[in-house]
């Protein structure tokens, strides 16, 4: 459901909610499991298999949380392809494959950044915080956000993009608008 929703924002638009993300259809409406790992990501050149993969594994670098690689064509700059890694020393590994419950400390940024030479010129940046199937009702729901992916919650979606229009965009700033713990 992650990368549909970041792909076309089918998710939010299901619950009414407009879509302001990334242009649509990036994931071409393919979306499939992969026994991939974390050797298989596009590490290198060599590598680049035209699939955006995200898995978990074992980061061996400590206070990494996550990676991304992303590969871009700088003439058209179009995406060419994204790899991702949560590494497992974090707990969404026993919330996402070990039964262990989500909890409030459960959260992700994403962050883009188009402003290098022929890049996308936009800069965005996402908060996203777990509150649970109860969403609007939790008592970790912040006034100010939108509901995604069933149990999580963006307490903040800004940034600048000339494609969307001049100026800085906030789409959604919660209060609180940090990471972590309940209000």
């Amino acid at each position: 459901m992650a990368a549909e929703e970041w792909d076309s924002g089918a998710y939010s638009q299901s619950e009414g909610i407009a879509w302001y993300g990334v242009a649509q259809d990036l994931f071409a409406d393919t979306i499939i499991t992969t026994t991939r790992g974390y050797d298989n990501l596009a590490w290198t050149s060599d590598k680049l298999d035209r699939c955006n993969t995200i898995v978990w594994g074992n980061y061996p670098t400590g206070g990494v949380i996550a990676v991304t690689i992303l590969w871009y064509n700088r003439v058209t700059k179009a995406i060419l392809e994204f790899d991702s890694v949560f590494d497992t020393d974090y707990a969404w590994d026993d919330a996402r494959f070990h039964g262990a419950p989500w909890g409030p400390d459960a959260w992700e940024t994403n962050e883009w950044n188009g402003m290098m030479v022929d890049g996308s010129q936009s800069v965005w940046h996402y908060k996203i915080i777990w509150v649970g199937p109860e969403l609007e009702d939790s008592p970790y729901w912040r006034e100010g956000g939108y509901p995604i992916w069933g149990e999580f919650e963006v307490i903040m979606d800004q940034g600048i993009d000339p494609s969307l229009g001049e100026g800085h965009l906030w789409y959604a700033l919660a209060t609180p608008n940090g990471f972590g713990g309940s209000q």
